[in-house]
C-alpha cells in the first residue's frame, strides 16, 4: 500500500464532532484500558500517586525527547512534600501540568485528579 497523503495523528487527541473523510478514510482510536486514576484519599496517599505521575511523565519526556513536560509536576511534587504544602500553589502546578500534558490523555487526566484532590488530601 502506498501511502503518500493524508491526515497522521499519533498521540492524544480530543475531536469531538469531527470527521474524517476521503477514499478509504478511517479512524482509528488506541485507548489502554484500566489507566482511570481513583482520587486519592489522604494526603499520604496524594504524594504516592504525585510520585508515580513523576515518574510516568519523565518516562515520557525521555521517550518523546520533551524535557520540559517533567517541570510542572516535580515542582508540585517537591511542594506536596513539604511539611505544610500550599494547596493553592499545589492547585496551579497540577493544572498547568495537565495543560502541558494535554497531549498524552492518561497522564494529563491523572494530572487533573491529584488536581482535583487537592483540597481533601491537605485539608481544604
Amino acid at each position: 500500500m502506498n501511502n503518500t497523503g493524508g491526515v497522521h495523528i499519533t498521540g492524544d487527541v480530543t475531536a469531538t464532532g469531527s470527521a474524517i473523510a476521503g477514499e478509504s478514510a478511517t479512524v482509528t482510536n488506541n485507548t489502554v484500558a484500566g489507566e482511570t486514576r481513583r482520587a486519592p484519599a489522604d494526603a499520604a496517599e496524594f504524594r504516592s500517586q504525585l510520585h508515580e505521575l513523576v515518574r510516568l511523565v519523565q518516562t515520557e519526556a525521555a521517550a518523546s525527547g520533551q524535557p520540559g513536560l517533567t517541570g510542572e509536576v516535580e515542582l508540585a511534587a517537591e511542594e506536596a512534600a513539604s511539611e505544610k504544602p500550599n494547596r493553592r500553589i499545589l492547585t496551579v502546578l497540577l493544572t498547568s501540568a495537565a495543560e502541558a500534558l494535554a497531549g498524552i490523555g492518561t497522564l494529563a487526566a491523572f494530572a487533573g485528579v491529584l488536581r482535583d484532590a487537592v483540597d481533601t488530601a491537605f485539608g481544604g
